[in-house]
């Protein structure tokens, strides 16, 4: 285990800097009314005080500019498609359509109509429904057994057509 340093007065350690990188220390030291050794210090044992001169940012020029074109490509292929908006539109009401068919189908008819109003208002709700939900019954539709075999019927065998074997 380590014994821990005591602090002497007139203890001295090093540091190494290039002439800007001094320039900045003295400059911050200056600045915050302190001498270097105890600015040093401070920095040291703090988060930063010092404002960077160039701090690099988190894409270089070069990564920037990439994601600039690129960007800049999306949006002219979006402006060059003028179906775009219409396809869309088109696509939503299809989707939106098929969900409340499927609503009404399952006998939640009213549900749909409840979601409507909350989404769109009661006004528009009314519109939409008129517009896109089926007027089939709103009652789930059961599967039924057949009552019971129907009898067979026996081929004819004067049907026009020749034995094939």
């Amino acid at each position: 285990m380590k014994r821990r340093r005591v602090r002497r007065a007139g203890t001295s350690q090093t540091i190494s800097a290039t002439d800007e990188e001094w320039d900045d220390v003295q400059s911050g030291a200056d600045e915050a009314g302190m001498s270097v050794s105890a600015w040093v210090v401070h920095c040291v044992l703090t988060v930063d005080p010092l404002p960077r001169k160039h701090r690099r940012l988190v894409l270089d020029e070069k990564q920037q500019r990439s994601v600039s074109r690129a960007v800049s490509e999306h949006a002219r292929s979006l402006r060059s498609d003028i179906d775009a908006p219409s396809q869309v539109t088109e696509d939503l009401g299809a989707l939106l359509k098929a969900r409340l068919e499927t609503m009404v189908r399952q006998g939640r008819g009213s549900d749909a109509e409840a979601l409507l109003g909350q989404v769109f208002g009661d006004e528009r709700a009314a519109i939409i429904a008129a517009a896109l939900m089926p007027t089939i019954r709103t009652t789930p539709v059961s599967a039924r057994k057949p009552k019971g075999k129907a009898p067979r019927r026996k081929p004819d065998r004067d049907s026009g057509q020749g034995e094939l074997f």
